[in-house]
């Protein structure tokens, strides 16, 4: 079986750099349907907020976007979008959308509960 990869470049703790990610079989299923593409994700990578709770990198882009290049289709899609990262491993988990995914993330325990 082939192990599906994305190289992009991120925004971690201000530095930025290109980073592998390798793509779980959950997050191929999640993004096609939710309708996230591939650039979608690398936007979130670098230019949403980074949050770190329960062992995951949350990247968040909130609904005020400040690039002047992005039309506003492109806005409406980026729209509170989330892309979970682990914190350990270069792994992309899962992606979604969410109305307040500030709030949403905020109520999140620091560390899961086992």
């Amino acid at each position: 079986m082939e192990i599906k990869r994305l190289t992009a470049e991120v925004n971690y703790n201000g530095v930025s750099s290109e980073m592998e990610y390798v793509l779980t079989n959950h997050f191929i299923k999640r993004t096609q349907q939710r309708a996230i593409n591939e650039e979608q994700i690398k936007y979130a990578l670098l230019e949403g907020e980074e949050v770190e709770k329960q062992g995951f990198l949350f990247y968040i882009v909130g609904d005020k976007l400040s690039d002047a290049k992005l039309s506003p289709q492109e806005r409406k899609k980026l729209k509170n979008l989330v892309v979970v990262t682990s914190s350990e491993e270069n792994v992309l988990v899962t992606s979604y959308r969410n109305n307040d995914p500030f709030k949403h993330i905020a109520k999140k325990p620091r560390r899961l509960v086992a």
